[in-house]
């Protein structure tokens, strides 16, 4: 199911140069880990929750394997880096409500983005996060002065279909890299053998990595969406933000279908394809994560009953249940913390 799946938490940060594994058995303090993401994390799926953050950084670049159990949908903007992103495992997700990410794909998240990424159940993906200074380099040195060009112009679009061959190479890469760090963790090498596996690390990462990813983007075909695919699109997009704006007023699925001017069905069918549920389950789980938010906001002495039917849950005794199985405890577990 996952690549690297160690319960521990390992660290090391040493000579400009550091690594971090941490495993998570907790939706938030897993959704609080993830980095450089600036924004709200949706958990969307009941069940036993497990994750894992694993984390290279060199004093050029930044990789991370973010892997979990669970749907989620991210909804905010990355930081002040490019990054690059692509699946670590033969598992795909949905970017920006539009593209289908599969196996050759590579997603560009450009800084300071808004970005909606919806990620399946056990997806993992690595991030490669470049620094402006190392892109530029990498551009000049291999004079890929039109991919540039674009990347500054933000003219390519977020997904684009690369070769096989450099994607699966790319994936091999990142794999080995972290290969070779679990290793050297169990088998407790001395400090000149640490050294020796840091330098391969920060090369394959700085070196190769770096080179291969950016020449694939260069050298990749753009996905050009059809106008169905748009205009669904445009559906799911407008009926989140009406769910959005009306997480504590009384609105039906039929109320979204009318503002939109389509038959249920069809909003069933986007919403399936989209996110695997019911447009009424989906409203339900932002209601409950919002509900989440504000009690781990909200004084201590707030009266649960009353916030709990602000945002249209009446039967308390589901609500704790649903409640329970999306964050694994009782809202009332969350206002005695």
């Amino acid at each position: 199911m996952f690549g690297f799946k160690q319960k521990i938490d390992l660290s090391l940060d040493e000579n400009n140069f550091c690594f971090k594994h941490n495993y998570f058995d907790n939706f938030q303090e897993f959704s609080n880990s993830l980095q450089p993401f600036n924004g709200e994390i949706l958990h969307l799926s009941s069940g036993k929750f497990k994750g894992y953050v694993s984390q290279v950084c060199s004093n050029q670049m930044q990789l991370l394997l973010q892997q979990h159990s669970s749907l989620f949908l991210y909804k905010g903007a990355c930081l002040n880096h490019f990054g690059f992103s692509i699946s670590a495992f033969h598992y795909g997700s949905l970017y920006s409500h539009q593209y289908q990410i599969d196996i050759d794909s590579i997603t560009i998240v450009y800084p300071n983005k808004e970005v909606a990424s919806f990620q399946q159940k056990n997806h993992s993906n690595y991030i490669i996060i470049f620094p402006n200074e190392l892109l530029n380099n990498i551009c000049e040195t291999f004079e890929l002065f039109e991919l540039k060009r674009k990347l500054d112009n933000r003219s390519i679009p977020p997904v684009v279909k690369a070769n096989n061959q450099k994607v699966g190479y790319i994936r091999q890469l990142c794999h080995q890299i972290y290969q070779v760090l679990f290793q050297n963790f169990s088998q407790r090498y001395s400090s000149k053998r640490n050294l020796l596996v840091n330098k391969f690390v920060r090369e394959k990462l700085e070196e190769d990595i770096a080179k291969i990813i950016l020449i694939a983007i260069a050298e990749a075909r753009q996905i050009k969406l059809s106008k169905p695919q748009i205009k669904r699109s445009h559906i799911l997009k407008k009926a989140e933000e009406l769910f959005l704006n009306n997480l504590k007023l009384s609105i039906t699925i039929q109320d979204i279908c009318q503002e939109l001017e389509v038959s249920k069905r069809t909003l069933e069918y986007i919403f399936k394809d989209y996110y695997e549920m019911s447009p009424k389950k989906y409203f339900k789980y932002l209601r409950l994560n919002a509900l989440h938010q504000e009690l781990q906001q909200k004084d201590k002495k707030v009266n649960l009953r009353e916030i709990t039917e602000e945002f249209g849950f009446y039967h308390r005794g589901q609500f704790a249940r649903d409640y329970h199985k999306l964050f694994g405890k009782f809202p009332s577990e969350i206002l005695r913390e």
